[in-house]
C-alpha cells in the first residue's frame, strides 16, 4: 500500500474497530478472543479490500459474522474431541480397574 492508501486504511481501521470489536464480543462472549478476531477482520480487510468503498461498512460485518462464527464451530468441535477424549481415558480406567 502506498502512503495514501495506508492513511485510509487507518481512518477506517480507527473508526471501525470498536464497533468490530463490540460485536464479537457481542457473538463469542470473550473478550481476548474477541481482539484476536477483531484483528484478523482487519488483516483480511488490509489484504483484499471490497471494489466500493462505499460498502465498508457491509463488508466488515460480514466477514467479522462469518469469522466468529468459524470460531465458535472451531471450540464446539474441539469441546466435543475433549468430551469423547475424556469418556475413553474414564471407559478405559474402569475397565482396568475393574479387571484387576
Amino acid at each position: 500500500m502506498e502512503g495514501q492508501e495506508i492513511d485510509v486504511f487507518r481512518t477506517v481501521f480507527e473508526e471501525h474497530y470498536p464497533i468490530v470489536r463490540r460485536k464479537l464480543m457481542a457473538l463469542i462472549q470473550d473478550e481476548a478472543a474477541a481482539e484476536d478476531l477483531a484483528q484478523e477482520v482487519f488483516i483480511r480487510l488490509y489484504r483484499n479490500p471490497p471494489d466500493d468503498p462505499g460498502a465498508i461498512g457491509a463488508w466488515l460485518h460480514r466477514v467479522l459474522t462469518r469469522i466468529g462464527y468459524d470460531y465458535m464451530s472451531k471450540k464446539i468441535r474441539e469441546r466435543k474431541l475433549k468430551e469423547k477424549q475424556e469418556q475413553y481415558y474414564d471407559s478405559r480406567e474402569q475397565l482396568l480397574s475393574s479387571g484387576e
